[in-house]
């Protein structure tokens, strides 16, 4: 019983000093990957890495694979909804060093068969390249 009435003291004082709570990030903030947060909402944040190219999209998705930042093995390609965001809340707002370039999405392109969905970093637009191109690739992963 004594042993009972410590463990509930000792869970509730870790309950009242928020040691069991999550750390909450919001957008602009290092992620636990070494990453800048582009998205925080609902508990939910994706962080991107950095910027690595030019490289083909094969490359792009090799590479991206590979990385072990922060100790995590789960960054990727962004989608280009991801991209769009990444433009609006780190490019447009000098959070991070973006070239005016392209860079590529983890998506096929709906216009032309066989190319890949880049978002263009200079104007936030998005369209078609062949996956042989060499454009930029920013990693990114949920958390």
């Amino acid at each position: 019983m004594k042993r009972t009435l410590v463990l509930c003291a000792v869970l509730a004082l870790f309950a009242v000093t928020g040691l069991f709570a999550q750390q909450k990030y919001k957008v602009g903030d290092r992620g636990p990957g070494s990453g800048i947060v582009f998205y925080a909402e609902g508990g939910n944040y994706i962080e991107c890495l950095g910027i690595f190219g030019p490289v083909d999209w094969d490359r792009a998705v090799t590479l991206t694979e590979n990385i072990s930042d922060g100790g995590y093995k789960n960054w990727r390609l962004p989608t280009g909804a991801e991209l769009s965001i990444i433009y609006k809340t780190l490019k447009k707002n000098n959070l991070m060093d973006f070239k005016d370039a392209g860079y590529w999405s983890s998506e096929n392109s709906k216009n032309i068969e066989g190319s890949k969905w880049y978002v263009n970093f200079k104007n936030g637009y998005g369209g078609s390249k062949l996956p042989s191109e060499f454009i930029y690739c920013c990693p990114v992963r949920s958390f």
